[in-house]
């Protein structure tokens, strides 16, 4: 866990950021709207898979859980909790009393950065993040409301908190991206990083008493033939807003959803179940070509070659502002094969292999065939640019 070191305090002298006045700004904002609520509020440490809320008592639950395998949270936290029990320890006994934060139960899949955490795979982050949805479900009325805030470029991490949000028995109605995440932050210099987060709007899929509809059942081919129409509906209008790129793929996810986790189960014709992976290729395949006919307006897209839709459509995942700026070229994406002295290529425009790979497919692309325009290292894969390709095929 690399560390970037800084003075924790505010610096009078600057407006950006975390300046003298941003801060104070912000604090009065929160004080204004607090001062018109008369019905005081109550904060409750515990555990989002045993929620101490009473079964259909909520109105909303709104929550922002951990985002997969971006934070190692528990770690990040030692450091503060050290100097919080030294200050803070005989006021709060009970809530600053170990020597370090509790990680066995932390909601993470992080088995790839430690041995510690060997268990904590995709499928214990799915499994464990579904007990939390369901236990959400639970003291959410039946005509209430859930709100799942989650950003994250990486499409494993999606498909697994998508798959938790559909098995608990939410239905994903709406997916907002709202502009959360600043710009001068380290981790938004020189990547590819959302400008936004994503807020999944959902309801309960229950009946009125608060049972779980267990019995509707939708045809697979029904849900192919509506998909595609409401993604042309929901990405120009994205794209209207200014949400382009990484952004408006994921904010497609909620609308896409909609039509999927309406139903307690898919079916195709002979009865087989339908996975959530194999529809979430359906939606990439169906925004990559929405996109497409976005970027080249009143053109026959079908005659481009392959290396041409796939780099027009890469370029666009990358965007950030919905004008012509250019788009930004990622050149130190590995910093430990830099650290290592290894030699790292220059040039071109990085994307999670995953993502890279499902843009290709639904562009009837295949990044095997492309070896020329896209080079593929581990879990990145790096769109080269023209100075570096080689021809398709002999002049």
């Amino acid at each position: 866990m690399p560390a970037r070191w800084e003075f924790v305090e505010m610096s009078p002298c600057i407006d950006l950021g975390s300046g003298w006045t941003t801060s104070v700004d912000y604090a009065l904002k929160v004080f204004d709207h607090v001062s018109c609520i008369s019905v005081p509020g109550q904060a409750e440490q515990a555990s989002a898979i045993k929620h101490p809320l009473p079964s259909d008592s909520a109105s909303a639950v709104v929550t922002d859980p951990p985002y997969y395998a971006a934070i190692p949270y528990a770690d990040l936290s030692d450091f503060f909790f050290s100097w919080l029990k030294r200050s803070l320890g005989p006021h709060h006994s009970k809530l600053l009393g170990p020597d370090l934060v509790s990680k066995d139960e932390e909601l993470v899949s992080l088995a790839h950065r430690a041995a510690m955490y060997r268990n904590k795979d995709n499928s214990w982050f799915e499994r464990q993040m579904e007990l939390a949805c369901m236990e959400s479900r639970r003291v959410c009325e039946p005509r209430g409301l859930g709100v799942f805030v989650f950003a994250n470029k990486e499409t494993p991490a999606w498909e697994a908190m998508l798959a938790a949000l559909t098995q608990a028995g939410w239905v994903v109605t709406a997916s907002w991206p709202i502009d959360t995440e600043s710009g001068t932050r380290l981790r938004a210099k020189n990547s590819a990083a959302l400008a936004s987060s994503v807020h999944l709007v959902c309801r309960p899929r229950e009946n009125p008493d608060g049972s779980l509809r267990q019995t509707d059942i939708g045809e697979w081919r029904d849900i192919l033939q509506e998909l595609p129409i409401r993604i042309h509906t929901w990405l120009p209008r994205l794209a209207g807003e200014g949400v382009v790129g990484a952004d408006a793929i994921f904010a497609c996810l909620g609308p896409a959803l909609e039509i999927f986790s309406r139903y307690s189960r898919v079916e195709r014709a002979d009865g087989t179940p339908v996975p959530l992976g194999e529809y979430l290729e359906q939606v990439w395949a169906a925004v990559a070509k929405e996109a497409l006919s976005l970027l080249f307006k009143d053109a026959d897209v079908s005659g481009l070659e392959p290396d041409a839709r796939l780099t027009a459509m890469w370029l666009w995942t990358l965007r950030t502002e919905a004008d012509d700026k250019e788009f930004q070229e990622v050149e130190n994406e590995d910093e430990e094969d830099e650290k290592s002295g290894k030699p790292n290529a220059k040039g071109g425009f990085v994307l999670e292999f995953d993502a890279a790979r499902k843009i290709a497919q639904g562009l009837g692309a295949n990044l095997e065939e492309l070896k020329s325009v896209v080079e593929v290292k581990g879990q990145t894969a790096r769109l080269l640019p023209v100075g570096a390709r080689r021809p398709l095929r002999p002049l």
